[in-house]
């Protein structure tokens, strides 16, 4: 397979919502256990993060070769972290019966052949090992910007449940987060077609908005969200 470059502008924004994925990981957090599997990695940006949680042992696959080249970078100073510029189906057999949680945090969205992909994830994983699942929800605010950075499709929880299900994981963990940006989104990228995410929104809404609604879907969860997040285990 083809390893290709990648120039999203939705990382750059990304890069900046440390709130964002503070609470990403704090939801799986019981769920990630050495050694990790970040499938997706980008320019490191969740994968430091990880670090700064005190998680390691950390394996970092980004096929793009130009966000490799920052994802190294990015980690270079860290010593419990191996970057691979590869597919994950590339590399699967060397993680075989060594892996105890892989992470696809905003990456599974971009796999035009997820069923596939989830298939060789149960493989990999040992038994009572997790897949962290982490997507972007609702069909309905499927926008031409999600077209543009290569999203297949936004899934349903339903949807997402199942899949992970006809591979044999059982779902421990499945809830829709960020129930304020479905109407922040929608008003954005369906009503106005914005083409961008800029880093400035996206900085103020994480750093506003972001730890007020963790705490507030803490307590409270949403029925549907912007975002949905599935964890399996095998």
């Amino acid at each position: 397979m083809t390893k290709k470059q990648y120039f999203g502008r939705d990382l750059e924004a990304m890069s900046v919502v440390k709130n964002y994925y503070q609470w990403i990981i704090d939801e799986c957090r019981s769920y990630i256990k050495e050694i990790i599997v970040e499938v997706g990695a980008g320019s490191g940006t969740f994968t430091k993060q990880l670090l700064e949680n005190n998680f390691s042992n950390i394996v970092a696959i980004e096929p793009s070769n130009n966000m490799f080249e920052l994802l190294k970078k990015n980690t270079s100073s860290q010593n419990n972290i191996v970057t691979c510029n590869n597919y994950f189906s590339e590399i699967y057999k060397n993680l075989k019966g060594k892996t105890k949680t892989i992470l696809y945090i905003n990456v599974l969205e971009h796999i035009e052949k997820d069923e596939e992909e989830l298939a060789l994830v149960y493989k990999t994983l040992e038994t009572g090992g997790h897949i962290c699942i982490f997507v972007p929800a609702l069909p309905i605010l499927y926008s031409k910007f999600d077209k543009k950075i290569e999203h297949y499709r936004r899934y349903t929880k339903k949807q997402l449940e199942d899949l992970t299900k006809s591979f044999g994981f059982r779902v421990v963990k499945s809830k829709y987060l960020d129930l304020l940006g479905i109407p922040v989104w929608w008003f954005s990228f369906c009503f106005l077609k914005q083409e961008y995410l800029k880093p400035s929104m996206s900085k103020l809404y994480d750093s506003i908005a972001i730890p007020i609604i963790s705490k507030l879907e803490k307590l409270i969860p949403p029925p549907i969200g912007k975002n949905l997040l599935v964890i399996g285990e095998k």
